[in-house]
């Protein structure tokens, strides 16, 4: 079975690929990782989408290719792997320096953020719009199936849980008024999600379709916030961190 091997450069970018089928072993150059067959034919078909790291052939993460970029903005002549390392633990806390060999100050994290927004490519008012227009309609969907779903109420003395689909806010609309309208109606039986039906007096209900209108005004409230806040967004980036959850 061949043995494959990555060449590669002083910053870990790769060079070229051998086999010992094909190749003499001592005409394969000295700077090469042994490599699976796999991880030849995957590196083939993406050109540029492993480097060496460390002595392995890897895939740098996006966070660790967005600070070697940065970092050649500020520092032109610097070389990757041999004036700076960036590395990524993979423990969620993303990419950072883990060594600096040049005489300037080590860059923090917001000069290096600074130095890629002028490589970032220019978004189109149209498409910020329509962006916008699509998170709303996500908004809006949200909220209604928010207001729809269930709410929670203490009327009866325990919480309890009910539904708030448009079928039961017409029914409590209905009752609330009959209520009104008729003072020999005392109480009423309602179904609740957790308990079944349960038995309500006049004050209970009062309460009930209080919480249920203070469940929807504040769905309401959530989803004006949140438009408020697309409003104000200038970036792709700012859209997408939205949501509703």
């Amino acid at each position: 079975m061949a043995q494959y091997y990555a060449e590669f450069d002083a910053s870990g970018n790769i060079l070229g690929f051998y086999n010992d089928d094909v190749w003499d072993v001592d005409k394969i150059p000295s700077m090469v990782v042994p490599i699976t067959e796999e991880q030849w034919k995957d590196a083939v078909s993406e050109q540029g989408k492993y480097v060496v790291q460390n002595g392995e052939f890897c895939v740098p993460t996006e966070d660790q290719r967005k600070k070697w970029l940065a970092i050649q903005q500020l520092y032109p002549t610097a070389v990757r792997m041999v004036d700076f390392v960036v590395q990524d633990d993979l423990d969620g806390k993303g990419a950072y320096i883990a060594q600096w060999n040049l005489d300037a100050p080590k860059p923090t994290d917001e000069e290096l953020q600074a130095a890629l927004e002028p490589m970032q490519p220019k978004e189109s008012v149209d498409s910020i719009e329509q962006k916008k227009a699509e998170k709303l309609r996500y908004l809006d969907k949200c909220c209604s199936q928010a207001i729809t779903g269930t709410f929670l109420s203490s009327a009866v003395g325990e919480m309890h849980e009910y539904s708030y689909d448009l079928e039961a806010q017409i029914n409590m609309h209905s009752l609330k008024e009959l209520f009104a309208t008729d003072p020999a109606l005392k109480e009423t039986k309602w179904n609740t999600r957790d308990a079944g039906v349960i038995v309500h007096t006049k004050d209970q209900f009062s309460r009930l379709w209080t919480d249920g209108m203070m469940h929807k005004i504040a769905q309401l409230d959530k989803l004006r916030f949140l438009e408020s806040k697309l409003q104000a967004a200038n970036s792709s980036s700012e859209i997408e961190q939205i949501k509703w959850n």
